[in-house]
């Protein structure tokens, strides 16, 4: 048994055939692991390793992976006891490519001292869309992508106990039809490379009000289930022993595949219902510890564990990384906002628009180049697989990610500072970075604060959610010229709100909201040159939604950000131009070495590539005629 806490798996491992165990008996339901705990037990190195196995097609079956090359013996064991003959094993096939953590970082076992891994891709959550489930990873495979997440959702048959196709099973067992599709999933992603989160629970099983699935679940009583509610989920004692089930069949029957990158405990767990009607953060805290424990107890395969939920909350102890999900009006801005976790791995497992008529592909870039940046341990990934059949999607992620495969080893490149001149003029177009979520900053001194705009959320709290927005927000901002604010609003609760919007000091808006049906609108206000603070209040019982808040004039057209490594930096260009003009900036670092420089340039917005020679000197570098969404690589000659 492991100890419960991470241990990385070693760098190279054999594998054998698959073990097969027919003299080992069957008390009631073989999925049942209290009744039937079945493993296979090998002495490797004098000392004796535990794999759990799995009842499949009349038989017990085990996958075991071994230290070195070699014949190794064993026995079956069901609940302690030893039954059959001594099974004698070869292993003979190396296998690598497991994904594991080192501090903040993720590598893959690759026989010496781990190739650095930072995952980017998009979800194929359950088969949707034009393309076949195995088509679409032999696409993304094509296109260099890394990383999937999958559900183990019902309703594409991939819930054991809930096929919507299948046959039903018998209470409690798993159904065959099932385990086959989730066989050719793992089978899919090891032909094609990728390495994927297996996701065992998502949250509209045990909700009635959030994609919810609770009156059509199994377990509920009205059913003929043994649950009175959605949040006895957590609690159950009958409960607890089938999530188990699930989870160590899943750890014995595919586990020995390095394509499966995390075991993901839950999709998105703050939606269910013992946390969005009884706020019960503490004990769905304790079912992951729980879990996550098992996990570790269990699997002799040494995967990570995780789960999806919002990242302050108390859940992440026993968790390798965290993974967060976020649909705002500004995909940079959420990224950007959110710093990298001290200890452990952090990035996005699902983002997207939370706006509609935005650019799919700007998501993309957004997702991969703002967690770069942020200094995450993986791209913020893409959600809509649905969509990649549209033009230019997947050729958005291979252009990304051939740069950064030229670039090495991601997790080496660090953010620094620089200072960028360009012309004032533009509007600052503020776009909060957070949905439904807590905004962690409300004052805003501008533009310097704008790109910490990732903590703010668009949802801005009435008295009913005092908690998720404390105080009003605020920001500071000074304008050589008049000009005109526009507080862009999008949508408005049911529950009522209430806007009232202060110019240093001076109450020049108030209006309210009450039922549904109230169509977007844009608040005016106007100011003249000097200093101003802008505060917006909500002192209704409910929320409103903002867009965007556009300041004009306050901005330079091009704004950068810059991350290096070594005699290596990495550049992206912001600038507001329209209708073909474009930009020109200079940009000064005190770090950078005189001298010539190998420069690539790629127009995000244009779909093209330059490469030329650039001197650098006295720390300074020009770029004439750029567009808006411009990436500069840069590799010093040398001498």
């Amino acid at each position: 048994m492991l100890i419960d806490g991470y241990i990385a798996p070693p760098q190279v491992v054999y594998s054998s055939a698959l073990v097969v165990g027919n003299s080992v008996p069957v008390t009631g339901n073989p999925y049942d692991s209290t009744l039937n705990s079945v493993a296979f037990d090998v002495s490797v190195q004098g000392k004796s390793i535990s794999f759990p196995a799995y009842y499949d097609a009349g038989s017990w079956k085990a996958k075991p992976l071994f230290p070195k090359a070699g014949s190794y013996k064993g026995f079956f064991y069901r609940n302690g006891t030893r039954h059959g003959a001594e099974i004698v094993v070869n292993a003979t096939q190396p296998s690598t490519g497991f994904v594991y953590k080192q501090g903040t970082v993720f590598r893959l076992t690759d026989g010496k001292q781990g190739q650095p891994y930072w995952p980017v891709g998009h979800n194929l959550a359950w088969r949707g869309g034009e393309y076949k489930f195995r088509e679409q990873m032999d696409l993304m495979k094509a296109n260099g992508l890394n990383w999937t997440r999958i559900w183990a959702c019902h309703w594409d048959n991939r819930n054991p106990y809930w096929p919507t196709s299948f046959p039903k099973p018998k209470d409690g067992e798993f159904s065959p039809e099932v385990l086959k599709r989730l066989d050719e999933t793992v089978a899919g992603a090891e032909a094609t490379g990728l390495k994927f989160q297996f996701v065992f629970f998502h949250h509209g099983q045990v909700s009635t009000d959030v994609n919810p699935n609770w009156s059509d679940h199994p377990w509920n009583k009205k059913n003929g289930g043994f649950l009175n509610t959605a949040t006895e989920f957590f609690t159950n004692p009958e409960a607890i022993k089938r999530e188990k089930n699930f989870i160590r069949y899943a750890i014995a029957r595919w586990g020995s595949s390095p394509s499966i990158m995390a075991w993901e405990l839950f999709n998105e767990v703050q939606f269910v219902e013992a946390i969005r009607k009884g706020a019960d953060w503490m004990t769905v805290a304790k079912w992951h510890d729980d879990m996550g424990a098992y996990i570790r107890s269990l699997d002799p395969y040494r995967h990570l564990i995780t789960t999806s939920s919002e990242l302050g909350q108390p859940i992440w102890s026993k968790m390798d990384f965290k993974q967060g999900h976020g649909y705002p009006s500004s995909v940079l801005g959420l990224v950007m906002g959110t710093a990298p976790d001290a200890e452990i791995p952090l990035f996005y497992g699902e983002i997207g628009w939370g706006d509609q008529g935005n650019s799919d592909r700007l998501a993309i870039r957004d997702g991969i180049w703002g967690a770069f940046f942020a200094g995450h341990s993986g791209a913020a990934q893409f959600w809509y697989w649905d969509q990649m059949n549209k033009p230019g999607m997947y050729g958005e992620f291979k252009r990304s990610i051939d740069v950064l495969k030229s670039l090495g080893n991601v997790s080496t490149f660090k953010r620094q500072p620089i200072t960028t001149d360009s012309p004032k003029g533009a509007t600052l177009k503020l776009i909060p970075g957070r949905g439904w979520e807590k905004s962690d900053l409300m004052a805003f001194n501008l533009p310097a604060d704008a790109e910490k705009v990732g903590q703010l959320s668009g949802f801005f709290q009435g008295t009913g959610h005092r908690e998720m927005q404390p105080e009003p927000v605020s920001l500071t901002f000074a304008s050589e010229n008049s000009g005109e604010v526009k507080i862009n609003l999008a949508e408005f609760s049911a529950g009522g709100s209430k806007a009232e919007v202060f110019l240093d000091g001076s109450r020049v808006f108030t209006k309210e909201w009450k039922g549904s049906g109230n169509k977007p609108e844009t608040v005016n206000v106007k100011f003249p040159a000097g200093k101003h603070t802008l505060r917006i209040e909500n002192n209704g019982p409910d929320w409103f939604r903002v867009r965007s808040i556009d300041i004009p004039g306050i901005m330079p057209v091009s704004s950068a950000i810059m991350s290096s490594a070594g005699d290596r930096s990495v550049i992206r260009i912001l600038s507001s131009v329209e209708n073909g003009k474009l930009a020109s900036c200079t940009i000064s670092n005190a770090k950078w070495k005189d001298g010539a420089y190998d420069t690539k340039i790629l127009d995000l917005s244009g779909d093209r590539e330059f490469k030329t020679t650039t001197t650098i000197k006295g720390g300074k570098i020009k770029f004439d005629n750029i567009t808006s969404d411009v990436l500069v690589v840069l590799t010093r000659r040398a001498r």
